[in-house]
Formats: structure tokens, C-alpha cells, sequence
């Protein structure tokens, strides 16, 4: 049986709800990885593109714990980027979070990981205190606009993912 998902508050403060929107649409993606059993489906099966796009599940897996991990650690904790990112060669491939060589069952687990980190993170803070790291042109966000541009990004793949999880089974909806 598949991950349950819990659909967002209806009511709450605005931190409940935001919080409430990604944590939705995280499970929904985490769900489209998995087949019907609840088990993760293959590997060789996630790394399936829907061309012209080099876009996978797998790659995309990879990109939203990069996402997660870069504004968690680099802009709102100020923090240099932990490992696997800071070893990508990301001149080279400026895309290195879609492309990289880890182990699907690794990247997951690290995925869940950074996204409870995050979530924890954006429980505790207040929304209106500016982040602790910044761009390179020094300009700094709020821990509100941090949580909005994270519903943005999940949203955003998690319609790419629909599409290519439709690809792979013809699987539709959550």
C-alpha cells in the first residue's frame, strides 16, 4: 500500500497552513515514486525521461533534496553546502543535482531527511527574521518568503512529476 498522504489544514495560523502545503505536496511526490505495493518502484523505471526532456524521478529526487538542503543551510543558516553538493563539480554540470551517481534508496532516504530538517527549521523560526546567508550579491529572505518559494519549487516538480510518472504506467492522480 502506498504512503499516506495528509491533505493541508483548512484552517490554522499561516505557518500551519504553508507548512501544511508542503508537506502535501511533498507526500504526493514521494507517492509518485512508489508503485502500488508502496515499495519504491525500480530504479532503471525512475530514471525513465519523458523526451524531448532529460527530466527523470530519479533526477528530480536528487534536485528537491539539493533544494532542501541549499536553502535550509546556505541561505537560512548561513552554513556551507554538506555533502554530496559540495563535491559536485557544478561548473562542469550546472545541473549536477539531476545527474548525480548516488544510489536511489540513498537519495531518498536523504531527501526525507532534509525535508524534516527543513520543516523543523521553518517550525521554530520566526518568519519574519531574515536569513542568516545570503546570494552572492548579498541580498538575505525572510524565513516566510523561504516557505512560500518552497510550496513554489515542490509545486512546480511536482507537476513534472505527474506527467512523467504518467509516462512510465499511466498512472494518474496522487
Amino acid at each position: 500500500m502506498k504512503m499516506p498522504f495528509t491533505d493541508p489544514p483548512l484552517t490554522g495560523s499561516e505557518k500551519e497552513l504553508v507548512l501544511g502545503y508542503i508537506r502535501f505536496q511533498q507526500e504526493i511526490f514521494l507517492r509518485k515514486l512508489q508503485g502500488a505495493d508502496g515499495r519504491w518502484l525500480d530504479e532503471s523505471v525512475l530514471a525513465t525521461p519523458l523526451h524531448p526532456s532529460s527530466m527523470t524521478l530519479a533526477g528530480m529526487a536528487g534536485h528537491l533534496w539539493f533544494v532542501e538542503d541549499y536553502w535550509r543551510e546556505e541561505i537560512l543558516l548561513g552554513r556551507s553546502l554538506p555533502e554530496p553538493w559540495a563535491s559536485l563539480d557544478w561548473q562542469q554540470d550546472a545541473d549536477a543535482d539531476w545527474h548525480m551517481a548516488l544510489p536511489l534508496p540513498r537519495v531518498l532516504e536523504n531527501l526525507q531527511a532534509s525535508m524534516e530538517e527543513t520543516r523543523q527549521l521553518l517550525v521554530e523560526r520566526d518568519w519574519d527574521d531574515l536569513s542568516d546567508g545570503s546570494l552572492k550579491d548579498g541580498t538575505r529572505f525572510s524565513y516566510r518568503w523561504v516557505a512560500l518559494h518552497l510550496i513554489e519549487e515542490w509545486g512546480r516538480h511536482l507537476g513534472h512529476a505527474d506527467l512523467l510518472r504518467e509516462n512510465i504506467d499511466g498512472e494518474q492522480g496522487d
